[in-house]
């Protein structure tokens, strides 16, 4: 098909410069214009592959991200759509698509980990606008289900708001809605049951937050604390006064009491997850408001 081909002829171009150097299997090797090339191609194919019948595209996508000029043709061509789009569609389906929306939400947790991954996001103005609106409107409808068989979406979704919440260019105008969505999501989502099982799949996290698998239920609960406080934290720091407004005119110290005897069952049982801190210093930020 075309768009087979052009992924094909992209993959050529790329691979043909590099491949006596020995990095033409390293996306962060490949020439820029190549990559782009690869990334709107690879949009083109999620387009003609959904990501809930095909699970090798969502595979190899999570590693592609790490190229910023891969993920600079991703986002243009509309790729995050078609990711998030595969990953509805999968969870309204029975089990067996869902290891693709596991590595639709691991690949876009991947993305918005870097900097330069969460400023493509808001780089194509207003259009690339409504994709991260779209993504946080995932994430949260994900934190709120408290099914059992959520634990490890639950995870990947905290992962993606605490690395949204730590990269995601403040200054841009365009960031004002994101923030606002993420603030008063975080908190009443720090109420919310967190799903039981394993939760093994965490997803890519951002270096300054946390790493490592899941265990139980309740340490699913503890790391979904752990990352969505971080979140918090990030916002109110990086946000500025806006960000502050933003969370009073909710009553965020209100909500934080809300959640206080969840949080403390978290704090008790994963101190090395140091919820009580985030706890403290969240409130500091929000009194000094």
């Amino acid at each position: 098909s075309p768009n087979r081909s052009v992924l094909v002829e992209a993959f050529r171009g790329a691979h043909a410069r590099h491949l006596h150097a020995g990095s033409a299997l390293s996306p962060q090797a490949w020439p820029q214009d190549a990559a782009t090339a690869i990334g709107e191609a690879w949009a083109a194919l999620l387009q003609e592959w959904p990501p809930s019948r095909q699970f090798l595209p969502l595979y190899l996508a999570r590693v592609l991200v790490v190229s910023e000029s891969f993920v600079a043709g991703f986002v243009n061509a509309s790729g995050v759509e078609r990711m998030l789009s595969g990953a509805l569609a999968s969870t309204e389906q029975a089990s067996s698509s869902r290891g693709a929306t596991l590595m639709a939400l691991t690949t876009v947790s991947n993305l918005v980990a870097s900097p330069a991954g969460a400023r493509n996001l808001v780089a194509g103005g207003a259009r690339n606008l409504q994709s991260v609106l779209a993504l946080i409107e995932v994430v949260f409808e994900i934190l709120r289900d408290d099914s059992s068989a959520s634990a490890d979406m639950s995870l990947l979704a905290s992962a993606i708001v605490q690395n949204l919440a730590l990269t995601l260019p403040m200054s841009d105008e365009l960031a004002e809605e994101p923030k606002l969505l993420m603030i008063t999501g975080i908190l009443p989502a720090l109420s919310t049951p967190a799903p039981s099982g394993d939760g093994e799949n965490s997803g890519g996290v951002n270096n300054g937050g946390a790493n490592g698998g899941g265990g139980g239920g309740g340490d699913c609960a503890a790391q979904r604390h752990q990352r969505l406080l971080t979140g918090l934290g990030a916002l109110l720091l990086r946000g500025g006064e806006d960000a502050r407004a933003i969370a009073e005119s909710i009553d965020a110290l209100g909500e934080l009491k809300r959640a206080a005897s969840a949080l403390a069952l978290s704090a008790k049982a994963f101190p090395h997850y140091k919820i009580d801190e985030l706890c403290r210093e969240i409130r500091a930020l929000l009194s000094d408001s």
